[in-house]
């Protein structure tokens, strides 16, 4: 139940309340999570990743590589795997790495089960693809590209290649996050992921995922923070008015690990 009197919830201050709202969530970073050096990524990669002696980190949804560059950026020894399914953004992530031993590069999606499925982007902007034909006529876009990916689970990938522990999970893949997770359930249930980022916002509308969800296929045992410029937020709870959706990376960490 509200606690302020009903006077102060009429129709004249809700322009008051509403400019404050959008202040709050600028000033909660929501909204900021698109530039690697300004989001706080290469911060917490620094923090996470920057003593390690080679931290293997797995890039979920690496599209041209950027958050590839800040890992490396963090600590050069790092082992990074990166996966991005669409073939023409994959050969320029490929390219961009060709000369780094330390990454490799996988041109398949990760999902909650093996097959195959449809990725959707428009026009012009490939950064947008989802496994799910999103809505984006707001933004005067028309998802009218289409093409047939292979979808493999991180259990059975992680299986196949050999890795049994993962220092860093970063998971974004457009509204599909919970997703990948699930397939990963394995890994994760036996302690073998240590840190999960993830993306959460307007894409999960489209897909129909809650933050909950994401809490859910992540299962128990971890402390879940939003991601702030330097430093992370306080632990978030997957309840009603944390359901945000506008933009926000998120870190989840294993007991244990910072």
């Amino acid at each position: 139940m509200p606690s302020l009197p009903s006077r102060f919830r009429g129709p004249r201050l809700q322009p008051l309340w509403e400019g404050l709202h959008k202040l709050a969530l600028q000033g909660m970073n929501y909204g900021g999570g698109t530039d690697v050096a300004s989001s706080g990524e290469a911060a917490f990669l620094a923090g996470a990743l920057g003593s390690a002696s080679a931290p293997l980190v797995l890039d979920v949804g690496a599209n041209h590589g950027d958050y590839v560059q800040a890992v490396l950026s963090a600590n050069p020894r790092s082992v990074v795997h990166a996966f991005e399914p669409s073939a023409d953004v994959f050969a320029q992530i490929e390219g961009r790495f060709a000369d780094h031993p330390n990454v490799s590069c996988w041109n398949h999606a990760l999902g909650a089960e093996a097959g195959t499925a449809t990725l959707h982007w428009p026009d012009g902007h490939d950064g947008l693809a989802s496994l799910t034909p999103r809505d984006l006529r707001a933004f005067g876009l028309e998802v009218d590209h289409h093409t047939t990916v292979e979808v493999q689970t991180l259990d059975s990938w992680a299986a196949e290649v050999g890795i049994d522990h993962v220092d860093l999970l970063k998971v974004d893949v457009e509204g599909h996050e919970a997703d990948v997770l699930r397939g990963a359930s394995g890994l994760l249930e036996r302690g073998q992921i240590e840190r999960v980022q993830f993306e959460f916002g307007g894409t999960s509308i489209d897909t129909r995922t809650f933050l909950r969800d994401v809490f859910d296929a992540l299962g128990p045992g971890w402390e879940v923070r939003r991601m702030l410029p330097g430093a992370l937020g306080t632990p978030v709870q997957p309840v009603e008015r944390n359901e945000i959706f506008v933009l926000q990376n998120y870190v989840a960490l294993r007991s244990g690990a910072r």
